[in-house]
């Protein structure tokens, strides 16, 4: 399976025999349902006429009837379990469909809203919000997972040690298709609302349980062995009324101690769903093999070694369970009366809590990587064109170098690939090319490919090198009514953090996009501010790619080695322009402005 065609085949024929299970699952549930109801009434009746007979028939009538019935129900279960999963296994399939094929309604809406507009180059290049890469890639079943994921792809610098271990971690899980839609369905299985890890984490380090007093619990020890000493001396024959008070006595106590236990369980209770979904990740992890997969196992290694979340979870959840009687009064009265039932289990909830506590930062925040690796490791596998890039030591000159560039949100039969390369500090690409012909696109695949690369993903080029770069854009520049700006003055703002950001002392150079420079204001003093603002950029410690409409400013490249031009052109064909979005070097010679004025029915005159 090596081409996203074979991908899609695949997915179909798991839709279709998905569609196939669960019909004939969906009859064998409702015989199921049918044959639990004749069981209840007609055990129900049949018991009570055999009763009215004679009781022992009554007895084993009641015995067979209810084993059948317990028999049924717990395969009734199990098959809407199965249902479940199927349909849960489904809407996965669909959404891997969607990702190959761009299709953003089938797709989950974007977990995180897009990051602020100061960021140096989100919001220009499409990685967070609504139809981005985030939403396109991110996998993570918990908030924490999807916020992960968009650090690496917002991260303003580069680690370049991070960024190889983080590719040497998604090389081993790329395969792994398995593991990751078990870890998605099995949280989805439990609870359908996202795992909010952060409130479990306040749940065990800031909402623990009160400390029950060792007096208190002794106390409530010694009145159980009294009490059930007088219950046996009473069934012994010996009359006294002891057992009666001492019982009350070990009630009043717990629910003395009602104040210290309700705040802690209450909230557990409320957590309960999310916990599960947690343990059943958490025990995933734990039973993984990972022969074979060194990071990966050196990832997870406190999944599977003790203290092990699953089970410590697990133990959690049966304490939840043993304080969770105080919801039936007879059943609480009758557990409280004869052992300080609450007490013990408060004081077990506090110890659970406080071992989980002490390692539930580290748990979740390794969770949450390998949601972010899992993410990255499916887009791999869904490109399976994509290749990972070489990421160069940062000691020589920056570079970036790359065969077959395409941008990741551009369906595959519209994409178009182009080489790259450009390298060595104080380089500047000036871009032309007419209206519409691909400059900003050209820059946007670019700037989110790097950014895919540095966060530890494969990108789609046939092969692609580079060294740390950090990025700052500047493409996508509005006005803003409220804040009284004009878009003018929006980019010449913009354009003043780039240079400060230029002379700000960092070990990486930066690498900027400029796209359409000076748009807003009259040709003269757009070709004066222009070229002098690429006259400055020469200097600085950084490379770059600048777009723009004035063919003048392609005359810089004879009074600069570091200055290159390159341009994108169109053609007219049966009255029709045509692009093909492919790069050339040199200036354009073609340009567009005065056909899509006429081809779209303004008066323009042919000459002035």
């Amino acid at each position: 399976m090596n081409t996203q065609d074979a991908l899609l085949r695949f997915f179909d024929r798991r839709e279709y025999h998905l569609l196939a299970f669960e019909r004939r699952l969906g009859t064998v549930y409702s015989r199921l349902a049918i044959i639990r109801l004749l069981l209840f009434f007609g055990g129900l009746v049949t018991t009570a006429v055999l009763a009215l007979r004679d009781p022992l028939y009554g007895a084993v009538s009641l015995l067979f009837f209810g084993s059948l019935f317990v028999f049924v129900a717990l395969r009734h279960q199990r098959c809407a379990r199965s249902l479940k999963r199927s349909e849960l296994m489904r809407d996965l399939n669909r959404r891997q469909r969607a990702r190959i094929l761009l299709d953003w309604d089938e797709l989950a809406a974007p977990a995180l809203a897009r990051a602020s507009a100061d960021h140096p180059f989100d919001n220009d290049l499409d990685l967070s919000g609504e139809r981005s890469l985030l939403q396109l890639i991110d996998t993570s079943v918990s908030d924490g997972g999807s916020r992960r994921l968009a650090e690496w792809l917002q991260a303003p610098d580069v680690d370049l040690e991070v960024s190889r271990r983080r590719q040497r971690l998604v090389r081993e899980l790329k395969p792994l298709t398995h593991l990751r839609d078990r870890l998605n369905l099995d949280a989805r299985l439990v609870s359908s609302k996202r795992l909010n890890g952060e409130e479990i984490s306040r749940w065990f380090v800031h909402n623990q349980m009160e400390e029950i007093p060792a007096a208190a619990l002794w106390g409530g020890r010694l009145l159980s062995v009294a009490t059930i000493a007088a219950l046996i001396a009473l069934f012994s024959g010996v009359e006294n009324q002891l057992w009666y008070g001492l019982a009350l006595a070990q009630i009043f106590l717990a629910l003395f101690m009602q104040k210290k236990i309700k705040r802690s369980f209450a909230s557990g209770r409320e957590l309960h769903d999310r916990l599960r979904a947690l343990r059943g990740l958490f025990k995933r992890l734990e039973s993984f093999n990972y022969s074979g997969k060194p990071e990966l196992a050196e990832l997870c290694r406190p999944f599977y070694t003790d203290p092990r979340p699953a089970r410590l979870i697990e133990q959690l959840d049966g304490v939840l369970n043993a304080i969770s009687v105080r919801e039936n009064v007879v059943v609480f009265g009758i557990l409280n009366g004869l052992f300080p039932w609450d007490m013990s289990a408060a004081r077990r909830l506090r110890e659970v809590q406080m071992n989980i506590g002490a390692n539930i930062d580290d748990w979740m925040d390794r969770l949450y990587r390998i949601e972010a690796l899992i993410s990255l490791a499916n887009f791999a596998w869904l490109h399976p064109a994509a290749h990972f890039p070489d990421l160069l030591d940062a000691s020589g000159e920056p570079v970036i170098q790359a065969e077959a560039l395409g941008h990741v949100l551009i369906k595959r039969e519209q994409r178009v690939a182009n080489d790259v390369d450009i390298s060595g500090t104080g380089t500047i690409i000036v871009l032309t090319g007419s209206n519409m012909s691909g400059k900003s696109t050209f820059l946007r695949t670019i700037g989110i490919n790097l950014a895919l690369a540095y966060a530890g993903a494969p990108v789609l080029a046939r092969s692609m090198r580079c060294t740390p770069l950090r990025m700052f854009t500047c493409i996508r520049v509005g006005d803003s009514v409220l804040d009284g700006i004009s878009s003018f003055y929006a980019e010449v703002r913009r354009l003043r953090a780039l240079l400060t950001a230029l002379d700000a002392e960092h070990a990486h150079p930066l690498l900027y996009f400029i796209d359409e420079i000076f748009r807003g204001t009259n040709n003269r003093e757009r070709l004066i501010g222009s070229k002098s603002t690429i006259a400055a950029l020469i200097d600085k410690p950084g490379l770059g790619l600048v777009t723009t409409h004035d063919l003048e400013l392609t005359s810089l490249e004879t009074l600069s080695s570091k200055i290159h031009n390159f341009h994108f052109r169109e053609h007219i064909a049966d009255g029709r322009m045509h692009f093909d979005y492919t790069l050339r070097p040199g200036p354009c010679p073609t340009t567009n402005a005065l056909e899509i004025m006429r081809q779209e029915g303004l008066p323009v005159a042919h000459e002035l």
